[in-house]
C-alpha cells in the first residue's frame, strides 16, 4: 500500500489544515506573528519579528518554535530544526517543539525519528491532534497500517467531528481490506 492516499494538508504547515503551533498557551513575546503559511514577505516579517523578540528576551521556547515554524515555511528545514531544538534546550517539555523536529524528520522522509518524536509530542499533550494525523502519515511511509488506524482512531478520540480525518480514517481501512 502507497502513501498516495494520505496527503491530508500541506506538509509544509503543519497537516489537515491546522496551524498546530498555535495554541492556548501561547502567550507573551513572539506568540502573535503573520501566519507562517502565508506569502514569502508575511513569512520574512514574521521572522524578522520573532528574531528581533528573541534578541530582547532569548529565553522564550514558545518563540524559537514559531521561529523555527516560520523558517520551516520558508524551506529553511536546518534552521527550523536548530529553533526547535535550542526551545527544547530551554524547556524539554515543549510539545509543539517535538511536533515540529517531527514535520522535520517526516519530511527528509526519516520516519523512525518522525514517529519518535510525534509520539513524544502526544506524550507530551495528548490533545494535539495534528500530532496524531502525522503521526499516521509516518507509518503509512514505512508501510504500517495497523498503527497508522490506530493513530488516526486515537486523532478522531479527541476531534470526532474531523470530517478529513474520518475520510482518511475510512480510505485507510478500506486499503487494508483489500490487502
Amino acid at each position: 500500500m502507497g502513501e498516495e492516499w494520505f496527503r491530508g494538508g500541506d506538509d509544509r504547515c503543519g497537516s489537515v489544515d491546522r496551524e498546530p503551533w498555535r495554541s492556548a498557551r501561547d502567550s507573551g513575546r513572539g506568540s502573535r506573528f503573520p501566519t507562517a503559511c502565508s506569502d514569502a514577505g508575511d513569512a520574512v516579517a514574521a521572522e524578522r519579528y520573532l528574531r528581533q523578540s528573541l534578541a530582547a528576551d532569548p529565553l522564550q521556547p514558545v518563540t524559537l518554535v514559531n521561529l523555527g515554524n516560520v523558517l520551516d515555511a520558508r524551506g529553511d528545514a536546518d534552521g527550523a530544526v536548530d529553533a526547535y531544538q535550542r526551545a527544547l534546550r530551554l524547556d524539554p517539555r515543549e510539545p509543539l517543539a517535538h511536533f515540529g523536529l517531527g514535520k522535520v524528520a517526516l519530511q527528509r522522509r526519516n520516519t523512525a525519528r518522525a514517529i519518535e518524536m510525534f509520539g513524544k509530542t502526544i506524550e507530551l499533550d495528548a490533545s494535539l491532534v495534528p500530532a496524531y494525523f502525522n503521526l499516521a502519515r509516518a507509518y503509512v511511509m514505512q508501510g504500517d497500517a495497523a498503527h497508522a488506524r490506530d493513530a488516526l482512531e486515537h486523532a478522531l478520540e479527541f476531534d470526532p467531528n474531523n470530517a478529513e480525518g474520518k475520510e482518511l480514517l475510512r480510505t485507510l481501512k478500506q486499503a487494508m481490506a483489500r490487502r
